[in-house]
């Protein structure tokens, strides 16, 4: 930057680490609101989790059926080409956090 080699805490300019919510979700970096924790692999399906407890939807059936242990980019594509809710739900909150660094949910 202008010049001069930045360094940081290891995950220094990795957009995973950007904050997108300050005060946010804890991130597995240990800060808080990282557009890791609103749209990362991980975080994604511990959301997906939460919901299916409450909410149908056919993300960890089709993951088993496809013999994975956890929901693959082919996974979350195969939802949202059968309309899943919550899929589709968590797709565009994590495109929000890409898109305009922030979630306000």
């Amino acid at each position: 930057m202008d010049g001069r080699h930045l360094t940081g805490r290891g995950s220094a300019g990795e957009i995973g680490h950007v904050c997108a919510q300050p005060g946010g979700r804890l991130c597995n970096c240990g800060l808080y609101g990282c557009v890791e924790a609103y749209a990362g692999r991980g975080a994604l399906e511990d959301m997906a989790r939460a919901l299916a407890k409450e909410r149908s939807t056919v993300l960890f059936d089709l993951m088993e059926k496809r013999g994975r242990d956890r929901l693959t980019s082919g996974v979350w594509l195969r939802a949202l080409q059968a309309g899943d809710e919550v899929a589709e739900e968590l797709i565009t909150r994590a495109v929000e956090a890409l898109g305009s660094g922030s979630d306000r949910r």
